[in-house]
């Protein structure tokens, strides 16, 4: 069995961290604010090493519960806006 060359990490309701560790070398990675504002828009991020080329994969995923509370925070807002 060989080994994968795409890492994968799901991030549940949350934000990319601010650094990564590469898990083929070990070394640390930082995210630019692009990083950032791609995974929210896109919900996907792919980034590589830049010591070993090794790739990671992140996706986020929204649960149910998260997406009724940020619709319902939204229509409180839109209402207070209305009064």
């Amino acid at each position: 069995m060989s080994k994968r060359s795409v890492d994968e990490t799901v991030i549940t309701n949350g934000m990319l961290p601010k650094s990564w560790k590469c898990p083929h070398c070990g070394r640390r990675q930082k995210f630019s604010n692009e990083d950032g504002e791609i995974f929210l828009s896109f919900m996907k991020l792919i980034r590589h090493c830049d010591n070993c080329g090794y790739l990671h994969f992140w996706e986020l995923n929204l649960t149910d519960d998260f997406k009724r509370k940020v619709v319902g925070m939204i229509f409180d807002m839109a209402e207070r806006k209305e009064e």
